[in-house]
C-alpha cells in the first residue's frame, strides 16, 4: 500500500471548466452543469516563447496551473509527471498529412511539439521548474499507471508531485482507429505526508475487477473513451468529501485500488 496526501486538484474538460466551478456539480450539490469547458482554458504570457503551445499543452497546463496555484508549495520544487496516451493528436495527424505532401516541409515548431514531452517541457520552462520530470503513455491504463508512478515518486522521494493526465482527440481519418472523446484534463499534487492537503489517499494493486464508474451520467461516454478521464471518479470522491474508494483499470489482471479518506 502506497499512501499519500492530495493537496489540491486541477480540471479541464467538458462540462467541468475548473476544478472550483465543477466540484459541486460532481459531488451531486446542483443539478446543473457549469458552461462548458472544451476550450484550451489557458494562454501563454505575452511575448513568451510559450506562445508556440498547441491546443493539447494548453488543456493540460490549464489544469496543471489550477492545481500548482492552489496546493501551497513553490511551483519550484513539484516534481512534474504528465500522462498521455495519445500525447498531441491532433499534431499527429498534422504532421502526416505533411509528410504525405510531396515537399514534406516539417516546420521545426511541428517538430519539437510533437515529442512525447512537450507539454511537461513546457510547463517547466513556464514556471522555472527544475525538477526531474516524467511523461509516459499506457493506452488505455494511462491514468492509473501516471497515478501509481506518481505516488511511488512521491512517497520514496519524499517529494510533492504534480501529476497530470490529459488525452485530446484525434483528427480524422485517424480517430476511425482512435475514438477519443473531448479534450479533458486532470492534476493532482500529491505531497508525502498522507495528512497533509484535503484528503489522504492509500493505493494498492490488486486483481483485476469492476472499474468504478462515474456517477453523472452525463460524463460515462467521456470516461469510457478518454484515458485520462479514467480519473473521473477519484474526482467525484474527493469532490463529496467522505470516506470512499475507486477501483481503475491497470493491467489485463490487474486494477488500481485508491482509498480516499479527508484529511
Amino acid at each position: 500500500m502506497i499512501a499519500v496526501g492530495i493537496a489540491s486538484v486541477g480540471l479541464r474538460g467538458p462540462s467541468l471548466p475548473s476544478w472550483s466551478s465543477g466540484r459541486d456539480w460532481l459531488a451531486g450539490l446542483v443539478n446543473d452543469a457549469p458552461e462548458s469547458g472544451e476550450g484550451p482554458g489557458w494562454s501563454p504570457p505575452a511575448g513568451s516563447e510559450l506562445r508556440r503551445t498547441t491546443g493539447a499543452v494548453r488543456v493540460a497546463m490549464a489544469a496543471a496551473q489550477e492545481a500548482a496555484q492552489a496546493c501551497g508549495s513553490s511551483r519550484e520544487l513539484l516534481h512534474p509527471v504528465f500522462a498521455s496516451s495519445a500525447g498531441d493528436a491532433p499534431l499527429l495527424g498534422s504532421l502526416l498529412d505533411t509528410l504525405a505532401d510531396p515537399t514534406r516541409a516539417v516546420s521545426p515548431t511541428q517538430f519539437h511539439n510533437s515529442v512525447h514531452n512537450a507539454a511537461v517541457g513546457y510547463w517547466s520552462i513556464l514556471n522555472s521548474n527544475r525538477s526531474p520530470s516524467t511523461s509516459l503513455a499506457a493506452a488505455d491504463s494511462t491514468f492509473a499507471v501516471g497515478l501509481l508512478r506518481s505516488a511511488l515518486e512521491c512517497r520514496l522521494r519524499r517529494v510533492p508531485v504534480l501529476f497530470v493526465a490529459f488525452d485530446v482527440p484525434f483528427p480524422s481519418p485517424l480517430d476511425a482507429c482512435r475514438p477519443l472523446v473531448a479534450p479533458f484534463a486532470l492534476a493532482l499534487v500529491l505531497v508525502p505526508d498522507a495528512k497533509t492537503g484535503v484528503a489522504s489517499a492509500e493505493l494498492s494493486v490488486e486483481a483485476k475487477g469492476p472499474e468504478t464508474s462515474v456517477g453523472r451520467a452525463e460524463l460515462r461516454v467521456l470516461q469510457a473513451h478518454n484515458p485520462a478521464a479514467r480519473g473521473i471518479p477519484l474526482l467525484e470522491c474527493l469532490a463529496r468529501g467522505g470516506s470512499s474508494a475507486v477501483s481503475i483499470g491497470l493491467s489485463e489482471h490487474q486494477s488500481l485500488h485508491v482509498r480516499i479518506e479527508p484529511c
